[in-house]
């Protein structure tokens, strides 16, 4: 079942949007190094360092990829939905 994770805000490296919460759709864990994720503001997929820092991650290995292009697509269909922008 997915789960709402709230953290301390980190900016995205990407478009330096604030992150404070992260969606996790796998359980209810909280990120771990490592893990991918999509900032809510440029849509550019993130991955967690080792210090839980976020780093803009250009190559998704081949597993992650369908799971992350859907993630955006969502991400964009929900944003349509509330009528926010697309960046």
């Amino acid at each position: 079942m997915a789960s709402d994770f709230r953290m301390p805000p980190v900016r995205c490296p990407r478009c330096g949007r604030e992150l404070d919460g992260a969606l996790n759709v796998e359980g209810d864990d909280a990120p771990d190094p490592g893990d991918f994720t999509v900032c809510f503001g440029c849509e550019g997929v993130l991955r967690w360092t080792e210090t839980l820092e976020l780093e803009a991650c250009d190559h998704v290995p081949e597993p992650y990829r369908a799971q992350l292009e859907l993630a955006v697509e969502l991400l964009r269909r929900a944003k349509a939905m509330a009528g926010r922008p697309l960046a």
